[in-house]
């Protein structure tokens, strides 16, 4: 890796270079990977009411249901954050060497 200073001294280069629309990116891959989490922690959150009505009253549904939620946001969370990173290290590895991408996905280059 490269020293603080001199990496932050890339990391804004880059931004100068490529301009807001990596703002822009980067706003719509948190708020995308964000709305998977809660609706896989949402379902998470139905089947655990699922397993809890089969297996008791009215309490534990509501308790089964709110752990089940809980737990897989918990996981789905962490999941999501690999892949945040993993998007932002790519974008930042074709901004800084860009010919990989035109010889291989010309379009996507271009766009």
């Amino acid at each position: 890796g490269k020293p603080f200073v001199r990496a932050s001294k890339d990391t804004w280069r880059l931004m100068q270079q490529c301009g807001l629309s990596a703002v822009i990116n980067d706003s719509l891959i948190s708020r995308t990977l964000f709305l998977t989490t809660l609706m896989l922690s949402v379902v998470c959150g139905g089947v655990g009411m699922l397993v809890a009505e089969a297996v008791g009253d009215d309490p534990v549904v509501l308790l089964g249901g709110l752990l089940g939620l809980c737990i897989s946001f918990s996981v789905f969370s962490s999941f999501m954050q690999v892949i945040r990173c993993t998007i932002v290290t790519l974008f930042v590895c074709y901004a800084e060497e860009p010919g990989p991408l035109e010889k291989t996905n010309t379009k996507l280059a271009a766009g």
